[in-house]
């Protein structure tokens, strides 16, 4: 293969919008999904690949949106995203890989905003839970110049309110991730200038941007991460300029941008992490 894309995506999409709620207007976006063992796989075998994207994803979207919400009410509410054992990999085998891109990855966001003016608007996520989750590239056998590899399972919230005389509320229940692994494998290869990436982050931001005696506030509930991990094993391979990276990451968010006589505030409730990241290399020349 030369010069070509293999591509293996499974995508849930929820887009809602509202535009001009006008004058005790009472707009409201509402949204739940859910996937249920999804499976996005790339295996190549006996393969020679030049110049070659090879990415197996997973995703989960939502965009909820109120444009210009002016003395009406505004609400986003996304009941719950849930994803439950949804496996993303590519595999590798008996290959020889030169300007080659192997990325497994899955993914969850939900993005929230609302523009108001002399309004009540608010954003509101209940839930978000990734359950069961694998995301993979596995290597076995194979030659690599010039190659990256990436496995990665992204969880990520973000809330807007852009409020002017308005009250403006951001608001989360919970993110989970239980029982999340995010690997690279490489078995018995020769590697030159590769890069081996494996991470598990969720993240949340919460923004207000607020004027002229607005109200406005970011209430995070939980972020809670348990059994979760990012790992790059090595077994019996020889590297030649290669970068090793594993990675856990909880990021929370919350900024108030208040001017003229508004009133601000954020509360955040607790992050819990029990997760482990791990470069492991055995029989391995570098």
């Amino acid at each position: 293969q030369e010069d070509v894309t293999n591509s293996a995506e499974i995508e849930e999409v929820a887009l809602q919008i509202n535009n001009d709620c006008d004058f005790f207007a009472d707009c409201l976006n509402t949204a739940a999904q859910v996937q249920v063992l999804p499976i996005a796989a790339v295996v190549n075998v006996l393969d020679n690949q030049l110049d070659v994207t090879n990415s197996a994803e997973i995703e989960q979207f939502a965009l909820q949106l109120n444009d210009d919400c002016n003395a009406a009410e505004c609400a986003n509410v996304i009941g719950a995203q849930l994803q439950v054992l949804p496996i993303s990999v590519v595999a590798n085998v008996l290959t020889n890989l030169e300007d080659v891109d192997n990325s497994a990855e899955v993914e969850q966001v939900g993005l929230q905003n609302n523009d108001c003016n002399f309004a009540l608007c608010e954003n509101t996520a209940v839930a978000q839970a990734q359950t069961g989750v694998a995301a993979v590239v596995a290597n076995i056998g194979d030659s690599f110049e010039d190659v990256t590899n990436s496995a990665e399972v992204e969880q990520k919230l973000k809330q807007i309110n852009d409020c002017d005389v308005s009250i403006c509320a951001n608001v989360v229940g919970a993110q989970a991730q239980t029982g999340v692994a995010a690997a690279v494998v490489n078995i018995d290869n020769a590697f030159e200038d590769v890069s081996n990436s494996a991470e598990v982050e969720q993240g949340t931001v919460q923004k207000n941007n607020c004027e002229d005696f607005t109200i406005c506030a970011n209430a995070a509930g939980a972020q809670l991460q348990t059994g979760v991990a990012a790992a790059v094993v090595n077994t019996g391979n020889f590297f030649d300029k290669v970068s090793n990276s594993a990675e856990v990451e909880q990021d929370p968010e919350q900024t108030n941008n208040c001017e003229d006589g508004a009133t601000c505030a954020n509360a955040a409730g607790a992050q819990a992490q029990t997760a482990a990241a791990a470069v492991a290399n055995t029989l391995t020349e570098q």
